[in-house]
């Protein structure tokens, strides 16, 4: 059996990370959710809290701050010596402008 994986919910929407936390402990008992944050700036320091967090779900727009601030983070993520692994997550509304973007530039 694999041993529980640390993970860490990113969203600036409490009722999201909720849900998100939610599923992952009824579809995956496999996953710990051991840090929530808000925005990229709390889950920035929260990395650093727990240094041992295995994957990260991050709402790809966190509108409390600027338009990039979702990939930002995830770029900084990507740079750490141990870096966790990312699962981007954003409401149905964000997919359709995103599903669109992607048909228009083909």
């Amino acid at each position: 059996m694999v041993g529980k994986r640390s993970v860490m919910i990113v969203d600036d929407e409490y009722l999201a990370r909720d849900e998100l936390k939610n599923i992952l402990k009824r579809r995956h008992p496999d996953f710990d959710v051991v840090a929530e944050a808000a925005s990229a700036q709390e889950a920035w320091a929260l990395l650093k809290d727990y240094p041992g967090i295995d994957g990260v779900f991050l709402d790809i727009h966190i509108q409390t701050e600027n338009e990039r601030a979702g990939l930002d983070l995830a770029y900084a993520i990507n740079r750490l010596a141990d870096a966790p692994w990312i699962v981007f997550v954003t409401g149905p509304d964000r997919v359709k402008t995103h599903k669109l973007r992607l048909f228009e530039h083909g």
